[in-house]
């Protein structure tokens, strides 16, 4: 028995005959009276009186017809509340501060996206600052950014955390080290991620905690100029973990902080006073595992 042979049978107890409920289902009568009759063997017993004009139901097809109708508004409130969910269904706006994009292996990303047809995945790479003004707008659906995070703003979910590095030149004598020894990078010169990133000021605040402000002589908003920097002009650099990069940059050595204050811990923000619909949560739990 399945749903359609339970249309079939309210259908017939609404039209009292075989050839008029036959009509409004665009069946034969044939074909109509064969379902009835599974319908019947399949419970044990006649649901109609036949042999008059009209049909009526047998004393087990009034109680049939009740779960029946039961049954058929089940299915409809099932269907239209499935359909409300793939309307909610939309493109995810997913912005991630520059650098973390890097972290993610390409196929995966390409997986998540695949997953997501035929909604598209709209990833734009930004600051952390902007990142977060963006999600907490409306902007985008949700954002990827470096902690912390004004938890009364953003609802948040840890991705992951690892080591902020120095980037020296091979041959200097940071290179050598094991950690950071901070107190030793005081007179030195630095390019930095720009203001607009948070290990900017969070680099300051740990050499203001050894007693000194650093000498930066350049920011930007590239990875990859750090490196070149540090190449060139002997300066030090401060990167997070992106071994997809640091793989790719020869003549420069990536020496650990060894500190917690100082750490690239990265989590998956949304705003706090959005309710996230099924189809968003099933996508905020795909972009984590990205990271996993």
């Amino acid at each position: 028995m399945n749903f359609q042979d339970i249309t079939y049978f309210l259908t017939l107890c609404g039209e009292k005959t075989f050839s008029a409920a036959a009509d409004k289902l665009f069946i034969t009568q044939q074909g109509l009276s064969k379902a009835i009759r599974r319908m019947e063997n399949e419970i044990g017993a006649p649901l109609f009186e036949r042999g008059r004009k009209t049909l009526a139901l047998t004393p087990s097809g009034e109680v049939f017809v009740r779960y029946a109708q039961e049954m058929q508004g089940i299915y409809a409130r099932m269907r239209d509340h499935m359909e409300r969910l793939r309307d909610e269904r939309h493109n995810i706006r997913l912005g991630m501060t520059m650098g973390v994009p890097l972290a993610i292996q390409a196929v995966e990303l390409e997986q998540l996206r695949r997953a997501l047809r035929p909604c598209e995945l709209e990833l734009t790479e930004t600051t952390d600052f902007s990142c977060e003004e963006q999600v907490a707008s409306g902007a985008i659906d949700f954002g990827v950014t470096l902690e912390p995070v004004d938890q009364k703003r953003f609802a948040c979910v840890p991705l992951l955390s690892r080591p902020m590095y120095a980037v020296a030149p091979q041959g200097d004598p940071l290179a050598r080290q094991q950690r950071v020894d901070v107190a030793l990078l005081r007179g030195r010169r630095f390019v930095l991620a720009d203001r607009q990133f948070k290990c900017y000021g969070q680099f300051h605040e740990l050499c203001r905690r050894y007693g000194f402000t650093p000498d930066v002589a350049e920011t930007t908003m590239e990875t990859l100029v750090i490196y070149r920097r540090c190449l060139e002009n002997g300066w030090i650099g401060v990167s997070a973990d992106l071994p997809r990069v640091m793989n790719d940059c020869p003549g420069v050595v990536f020496v650990p902080f060894d500190t917690v204050e100082f750490a690239w811990n990265i989590t998956l923000i949304s705003a706090a006073d959005r309710q996230l619909t099924p189809f968003e949560q099933s996508v905020q739990k795909d972009i984590a595992a990205l990271f996993r």
